[in-house]
């Protein structure tokens, strides 16, 4: 996950590892934030600037983080929620594009396993 953040007085940029596909985009994050004077955050930075805040702030940090539908998938083209999709000859469910056809951005739904 790459992603703006505001500092106090100085510009963020959080970089999340998130495999292969997002270090490509991180490595291209960070030459534009070294060519534009923006600080850069790992997971731990992060982590320790969020540990300087008041329990009000970081409460308030939590509530932004996890509202909305954060437990569904994005599209990485439309920027929307994907919705469920059943194939029509059967088979297991997926994530699809609420844009389909023009969209045909699709996912792999990961089934629960039990304990």
């Amino acid at each position: 996950m790459i992603g703006p953040a505001r500092g106090d007085d100085r510009r963020l940029l959080f970089i999340a590892d998130g495999g292969d596909d997002a270090c490509a985009a991180g490595l291209g994050a960070l030459a534009f934030a070294k060519g534009n004077g923006i600080n850069t955050l790992d997971v731990n930075g992060l982590l320790s600037l969020i540990a300087t805040r008041t329990e009000a702030q970081r409460q308030d940090l939590l509530r932004i983080a996890l509202e909305g539908d954060y437990w569904r998938p994005t599209c990485a083209s439309c920027g929307i929620k994907l919705v469920e999709r059943r194939p029509k000859s059967g088979g297991n469910s997926f994530w699809g594009c609420a844009n389909f056809p023009r969209c045909k951005t699709k996912m792999s739904m990961k089934l629960a396993q039990a304990n």
